[in-house]
């Protein structure tokens, strides 16, 4: 319970410093701790679960999400500070850029994808994780009185979680708009873009594979992780 606790209001609270951050890296910092927030949830819902009602599909529902999430994040948010790289040149805060997407379009794309995943848009695996939680917060834990309680109190925070998460969708678009898109907000004498060369935009494009994994790959992420977990249990059962 305290993790899963802990989980929302950190998800709350990292997404409200998020959404009016102005520097190009906190607001990336920021979602992080965001998405953590989730895993932690996620991960509290499935101990709670677990122990309450081992049968019940809501633990693995909770499991998987953590997982997926995770995986996801990985990739996206890897990507998405390397970038950053490129743009500190010309301002550290997303008011001093702008029109990045016209300079340097290869960029702009594999940003796009990026976000994309954290955006929760599917296919990618921001889409499946947020869904698979959702999911875990919204399906009966069981008939008992107890659980029934514990499915009132997943509903209850599963509103705050609700609201991060569109919190979350908002910060991302934002900072995609800010620095990609929209008007140059920046004078001509400032220094421009460091340049992106070939085989930097071939290994963003590798590093967003976890985005994919966790998207259309899942059945077979999904099967591997319950794998890997059912090995675990068995072994800490065999050592008890």
């Amino acid at each position: 319970m305290l993790l899963f606790v802990l989980g929302t209001i950190g998800t709350v609270v990292a997404a409200l410093y998020s959404v009016v951050s102005r520097h190009v890296k906190l607001i990336l910092a920021y979602s992080t701790l965001e998405i953590l927030g989730l895993v932690f949830a996620a991960l509290g819902i499935w101990a709670m679960v677990r122990v309450a009602h081992s049968t019940s599909v809501v633990s693995t529902l909770a499991w998987d999400a953590a997982m997926i999430l995770l995986v996801m994040h990985a990739g996206a948010k890897f990507v998405l500070f390397a970038l950053t790289d490129h743009t500190e040149p010309v301002s550290h805060t997303v008011d001093g850029l702008g029109g990045l997407a016209r300079q340097v379009p290869s960029l702009s794309v594999v940003a796009m994808v990026g976000v994309s995943a954290l955006d929760a848009i599917p296919p990618l695996g921001g889409f499946v994780g947020e869904w698979l939680l959702l999911e875990a917060i919204l399906k009966p834990t069981g008939a008992t009185p107890a659980l029934r309680n514990l499915h009132l109190v997943l509903l209850g925070s599963g509103v705050f979680l609700a609201m991060a998460t569109a919190l979350g969708v908002a910060t991302y678009i934002r900072w995609f708009g800010y620095v990609f898109l929209g008007p140059v907000r920046r004078p001509a004498t400032v220094h421009k873009v460091r340049p992106v060369y070939a085989h930097q935009i071939v290994g963003y494009t590798l590093a967003l594979l976890p985005v994919w994994v966790a998207g259309p790959g899942v059945p077979w992420l999904i099967h591997g992780l319950i794998c890997k977990v059912a090995k675990l249990f068995t072994i800490m059962d065999s050592t008890s």
